[in-house]
C-alpha cells in the first residue's frame, strides 16, 4: 500500500494492494471505493452484492448503517440485528426488512392481511395495540381531519373527569361517563 498526495490533482489518495481505497479530494470530501466523492463521505462498492456500511463497534456487539445486498434501501441495525430500514419507495418498517405500508411496525409476523385503502400505518404481532399516554388531568385524542377541518372529527378520553366523547361534525355528539351511561346529543345524564 501507499499514501500519495497528488499536486496537480489536489488530493490525497490511500492505496491498499496497489488500489486506491481511499481518496480525500480538495474540497475535503472523502471517498471509499470511488476516487470522485460528490459528499462529505461516499462509500460505493462496484458489485451490488456488496452492502457498503457504515459501522461501530464495542467489545460487545455492533450498529451500522448501511445499503443492504442487492437492494436500493438504508438500513439500521443495532446489536449485529437490523431493527429498521427505509425501501427504495420510502417506506419503513421497523421490526422488518418487508415494508408492507408507508410505516410498517413489527414485532411478530401475525400473517394479518393489510388494507390498500388503509395502509399508510401497520402495527403487527400476534396481539397489537396502541398507547395514547397523557398525564392523569390531561387529554388524549385520536382526530380525524380533511382540507376543510382540522376537527371534524374526534375520538377524546378526558382523564379529568374519566369520560370518553366521539365528536363528529367539529362538535360533540356522544359521551360514556365515568359511571359507563352512553349519552347521545347530551353531555350528562341529567338522573
Amino acid at each position: 500500500g501507499k499514501l500519495l498526495y497528488d499536486h496537480n490533482g489536489d488530493y490525497m489518495a490511500i492505496h491498499a494492494n496497489s488500489s486506491e481505497a481511499m481518496r480525500i479530494d480538495s474540497s475535503g470530501n472523502v471517498g471509499i471505493g470511488t476516487s470522485s466523492p460528490d459528499y462529505l463521505l461516499e462509500v460505493e462498492t462496484t458489485s451490488s452484492s456488496v452492502a457498503p456500511k457504515l459501522g461501530f463497534r464495542n467489545t460487545q456487539a455492533g450498529s451500522q448503517i448501511g445499503m443492504p445486498a442487492n437492494t436500493n434501501a438504508l438500513s439500521f441495525t443495532t446489536a449485529d440485528n437490523e431493527r429498521m430500514r427505509i425501501d427504495s419507495s420510502g417506506n419503513v418498517g421497523i421490526g422488518t426488512s418487508t415494508c408492507d405500508a408507508q410505516v410498517h411496525i413489527m414485532k411478530n409476523n401475525s400473517g394479518a392481511l393489510l388494507d390498500a385503502n388503509a395502509d399508510n400505518l401497520f402495527i403487527e404481532d400476534n396481539t397489537t395495540g396502541i398507547t395514547i399516554g397523557s398525564s392523569n388531568t390531561g387529554e388524549g385524542h385520536i382526530r380525524f381531519s380533511d382540507s376543510d377541518d382540522a376537527d371534524v372529527c374526534a375520538i377524546g378520553y378526558f382523564h379529568s373527569d374519566n369520560y370518553l366523547n366521539v365528536r363528529v361534525n367539529a362538535a360533540e355528539r356522544m359521551r360514556i361517563d365515568s359511571s359507563g351511561n352512553v349519552l347521545a346529543g347530551k353531555t350528562s345524564s341529567g338522573l
